[in-house]
């Protein structure tokens, strides 16, 4: 079964954003496409994933037994965004640009589930396959 994994990012709701109006387009005909399929969704905006900490960062690259409780509970957070990654087949991304930039949250999420060694790197565990 596919999944999409679908994150919007822009501050403004609904048609008052460009880019959620794009992104909810593609939905809607991945879903008529898929119509077993599975979706993901992720508002930034509504629910910002946490900018990424020195403990997020560094228990990506400790050995699970050498862990402080800070980076367990951390990590774990990371984990959560990881895992949809890898389930999708397909990921939808919504990204105004604001500042000549993508908004921090896009930022923050882009942090958190880019790991070298596993999601990114030589064989990454994010590949999809729609």
């Amino acid at each position: 079964m596919a999944t999409l994994l679908h994150i919007d990012s822009s501050l403004f709701p609904g048609e008052a954003s460009s880019s959620r109006s794009v992104t909810a387009a593609f939905r809607k005909s991945w879903e008529e496409q898929h119509p077993e399929g599975t979706v993901i969704y992720r508002d930034l905006a509504a629910a910002p994933v946490p900018h990424i900490t020195a403990d997020a960062w560094s228990a990506g690259y400790a050995a699970p037994s050498e862990r402080t409780p800070e980076q367990s509970a951390a990590f774990a957070a990371r984990v959560k965004l990881i895992e949809e990654l890898e389930q999708a087949n397909a990921v939808l991304i919504g990204a105004p640009m604001y500042n000549f930039s993508i908004p921090s949250t896009l930022k923050a999420w882009l942090d958190s589930v880019l790991l070298l060694g596993r999601t990114a790197g030589e064989t990454p565990s994010a590949k999809g396959n729609a």
